[in-house]
């Protein structure tokens, strides 16, 4: 099973080829949501909060020039062809090389410190509170994020991590539970966002793995009934119920267009979880354009989002790999799910 070894989170809080131009980042999500009825605007008592989150905290959502010579001759000079072709002042007949232009190695696997990408605060983020926290005790993190669209995930009562402004996002691995979590009021009032996460697990039922598309549909009408912003980060390892027997997965997801039928049914923001391919950056940036294309063609307004770890089967992922996972990315998406409770502060020092 391919199973969340990729994206480990935490029992109750943890979540978490076509080479497309830069998007608009002003096309970034609104943290705002349509107002909740006036009943629920009052506050809860909170029972499951963690004891290191503040309970009074509220969270804020917070061409180049031709190169091309002149061809008018200098004044002065004499227009009478020279018996030599190196002394005419006539423009050569011969095309202008064009500018030299950088390998596809140069392009596909940037290193943090090669040409600038877009800064951390220009990106969306959705991650887990154990991420947040650890971002949280950073001071020069903090600052690196300020301005950002964060989206935390917390218990249901609980609140963003103090420190670092965000989203309060619930996080449901099945339709079935996020329906009877929301049906019982468990959305707090200061929750804006839902992520509904469908994975080869035992967390989300088998029904909804081999319908995941229809059930992400349903996700968004609870979402929408809620005013909840969805979030949708259907799994690759799905591909193993999907798609039986084929190889690669990262392959088989493109094959299936996952992320564009999700898109097409779920409006939102979606997760492309590729972080299994962390390690071997071709694979990651193919599978992060093939899934933006698809989400995209399908829903132009889609908020499209990578996905990145600090570790994979147990094992750390050196920061210069992850680094240059986003750098290769991060003109593609709009932003990424950050699983990294114990890299996540240097990480977006790194990013800037």
């Amino acid at each position: 099973m391919f199973d969340r070894h990729h994206r480990s989170r935490p029992t109750s809080t943890d979540p978490r080829q076509p080479t497309l131009s830069r998007p608009d980042r002003s096309r970034r999500p609104s943290p705002i949501r349509p107002p909740r009825p006036s009943a629920s605007t009052s506050d809860r008592p909170d029972p499951t909060l963690s004891p290191t989150q503040d309970p009074t905290a509220v969270p804020t959502p917070s061409a180049r020039p031709d190169p091309t010579q002149d061809p008018t001759p200098s004044p002065g000079v004499d227009p009478t062809p020279a018996p030599t072709a190196s002394a005419s002042p006539e423009p050569s007949p011969t095309p202008t090389p064009p500018l030299p232009q950088p390998s596809p190695s140069e392009t596909a696997t940037p290193t943090p410190a090669s040409a600038p990408h877009g800064a951390a605060d220009s990106l969306v983020w959705v991650m887990d509170w154990a991420t947040a926290q650890s971002i949280a005790n950073d001071p020069a993190a903090v600052q690196a994020l300020a301005g950002a669209t964060i989206y935390e995930i917390v218990q249901p009562g609980g609140r963003p991590a103090p420190g670092l402004p965000a989203i309060a996002t619930l996080d449901f691995k099945s339709v079935a539970t996020m329906s009877a979590s929301l049906s019982a009021g468990q959305a707090s009032p200061w929750d804006e966002a839902v992520v509904y996460d469908p994975e080869h697990w035992a967390a989300t039922p088998l029904s909804e793995q081999q319908s995941v598309v229809a059930a992400t549909a349903q996700a968004a009408t609870l979402a929408a009934a809620h005013h909840l912003t969805l979030i949708a980060t259907p799994a690759s390892d799905l591909m193993e119920v999907l798609m039986p027997g084929q190889w690669p997965l990262y392959q088989d997801y493109l094959t299936y267009d996952l992320a564009g039928k999700t898109a097409a049914l779920a409006p939102g923001l979606i997760d492309i979880q590729a972080q299994a391919s962390e390690t071997s950056l071709p694979q990651y940036v193919a599978q992060i354009t093939g899934a933006t294309a698809q989400s995209r063609g399908a829903n132009p307004s889609t908020t499209v989002l990578g996905d990145i770890t600090d570790h994979l089967n147990g094992a750390a992922v050196p920061i210069n790999q992850i680094t240059a996972a986003i750098n290769a990315t991060d003109g593609v998406v709009q932003g990424y799910f950050l699983n990294a409770p114990t890299a996540g502060g240097a990480i977006i020092q790194a990013l800037g």
